[in-house]
């Protein structure tokens, strides 16, 4: 189950058969939230990395020129996931 799949039968199915007053306990599964920004990994493509690097305002050392470097500085500045809950 996606996120989106899981918001979609949460709004649509649950929340239309439930009693009012009901409450809802949820653990950390992955489909209970959604992932807004992915950081970027060996699946990106360079220009990717570029434009997440340039919207974080990153400033990119002029020797960062190949993909395995523009990782390695995307792993010094730890970014932290953030999820849509």
């Amino acid at each position: 189950m996606t996120g989106a799949l899981f918001e979609k039968w949460f709004q649509e199915q649950l929340l239309k058969n439930i009693p009012e007053g009901t409450v809802i306990v949820m653990d950390n599964a992955p489909s209970h939230s959604r992932l807004l920004e992915k950081v970027p990994n060996t699946s990106f493509r360079k220009m990717e990395i570029l434009e997440f690097l340039e919207r974080k305002k990153v400033p990119i050392p002029p020797e960062s020129k190949t993909k395995k470097q523009l990782l390695q500085l995307v792993a010094t500045q730890h970014f932290q996931k953030t999820y849509n809950r």
